[in-house]
């Protein structure tokens, strides 16, 4: 069996956030998921400033965000960030499941509660990035319903409350 054309050899495996990554990834694609799971773990300790600063650095100015709790995409830094940061406040007992890495596409899926009582909430990030390792699309996938519109009050709630969004 002949290995196929657009076969780069043999995959690397490289170690990014105490986890493998298998493939031929870029600098940039690995720098961009460390710099994600900087930017959440920041949020989910409270560091709002922190993950606002790396939210910055990591996002595109023009990123595009396609969220469960929305009808049509949202743009911009300032609001996928606090987004975000609002999703980091009502999130509780989060873990990423399986994390999929390639060159300028993460798929993270996600587990966690809502609130500290909640229901759980499973879902998918799908993260785009540009040459340069910024990200340019963040869309967002959620279950269950009940699940997904409970988070829908929250960011309602929050977004106002930050001025982000009139009620």
């Amino acid at each position: 069996v002949k290995p196929s054309a657009c076969s780069k050899g043999p995959p690397a495996i490289r170690t990014a956030n105490s986890k493998q990554i298998v493939g031929n990834v870029s600098e940039s694609t690995l720098a961009a998921y460390k710099k994600w799971h900087e930017g959440l773990e920041a949020g989910f300790s409270g560091k709002t400033d922190q993950l606002l600063s790396i939210f910055d650095e990591l996002f595109s100015d023009d990123v595009v965000f396609r969220a469960p709790t929305y009808w049509s995409d949202k743009a911009g830094k300032e609001y996928v960030s606090f987004a975000l940061m609002g999703v980091a406040q009502v999130f509780k007992d989060f873990e990423y499941t399986r994390e999929i890495v390639s060159e300028n596409t993460m798929t993270l899926e996600f587990k966690c509660r809502i609130g500290d009582e909640g229901p759980y909430i499973r879902g998918i990030d799908l993260i785009t990035l540009n040459d340069e390792g910024k990200i340019v699309l963040l869309e967002v996938m959620t279950r269950p319903p009940k699940a997904t519109l409970l988070l829908l009050e929250y960011q309602k709630k929050f977004m106002t409350e930050m001025g982000i969004i009139k009620n």
